[in-house]
């Protein structure tokens, strides 16, 4: 648990603050929510506990958004805090097979949102200009 809040505390300020809070709530326990879901369809005999699903679709929302521009997100981050989370999203995946799969659909769920969102951001700006 502790873990989790130390990576909850590395990311999820920079986060809600590029995302604003209420779609920061949304998007992390539907994240979760999605997640538990398929754990449940893949893994029949699996118990889920712990915040690191939603953890992690933060962290794949963080990640994409750096890569595709947002470089000064990465540059908010102390060295300690960017080896941190880098250790965190590694490290806590290896754990077990079932942890390494809800891991990865949450990560993946964090960046689809990202590339959607930027998507779609870009589609209203590109319409607002041709429109004036």
């Amino acid at each position: 648990m502790i873990f989790n809040i130390l990576a909850l505390m590395c990311v999820g300020n920079i986060v809600e603050k590029a995302l604003g809070t209420i779609k920061y709530l949304v998007v992390y326990h539907l994240g979760m929510a999605v997640s538990a879901a398929v754990l449940c369809l893949l893994f029949r005999q699996t118990v889920m506990v712990g915040a690191s699903v939603g953890i992690f679709v933060i962290a794949g929302i963080f990640f994409t958004r750096i890569l595709i521009g947002e470089r000064q997100l990465w540059q908010q981050l102390s060295k300690r805090k960017r080896a941190y989370l880098t250790y965190y999203v590694i490290l806590g995946s290896l754990l077990a097979l079932a942890t390494m799969a809800v891991h990865l659909i949450s990560f993946v769920l964090g960046v689809l949102y990202t590339i959607t969102e930027a998507g779609l951001c870009h589609a209203i700006q590109k319409k607002t200009v041709r429109n004036k």
